[in-house]
Formats: structure tokens, sequence, C-alpha cells
């Protein structure tokens, strides 16, 4: 069965990619934030901007603005990478 989620965790693995990139795997801004958010949480993902690591605490703020995914990077760690191998 498809999951967005598992596909994220699928494309990650071949390498970083910014958040706007990985948005088109989703129906809906919604939907990939929050999915997105829940995977940060698990500690699947790791959220970078400017090469630094956006402290967990800001995380749903810099989600919640599209207007900087361009400029941001998501990663796959050892335990979201775990999940789709």
């Amino acid at each position: 069965m498809y999951s967005p989620e598992r596909d994220t965790l699928d494309q990650l693995c071949g390498g970083d990619m910014t958040v706007a990139s990985v948005r088109g795997i989703y129906d809906t801004d919604d939907r990939f934030i929050r999915a997105v958010l829940m995977m940060l949480d698990q500690g699947d993902l790791r959220l970078f901007r400017d090469g630094v690591e956006v402290p967990k605490w800001e995380h749903r703020q810099t989600m919640g603005l599209p207007n900087l995914w361009d400029s941001v990077v998501l990663s796959v760690t050892d335990a979201g990478a775990s999940k789709v191998s």
C-alpha cells in the first residue's frame, strides 16, 4: 500500500532534499506539514537551514513558512532509513 510518509523516507535515503522538493509527494500542504512534523518528532528526519540543524522548538514555525521551503533541507536519520529497508 502506498504511503507518502514511506515514500518520503525512501526518497531521502538517496540523499538530502529541500522541503520544496519533498512537498510534491503529498496531496495538500496541511497533510505534508503534519507528516513531516510527525517524522521529525519521531526522529526519522532532521531539518536543516543554512547547513545548521533547526532546533526542535522551531520545526513547526519553519515548516509553516512555505517561502522558506526552497532553503530548508530534510535529511533521513538511521531510524528513518531502517523503516524502508
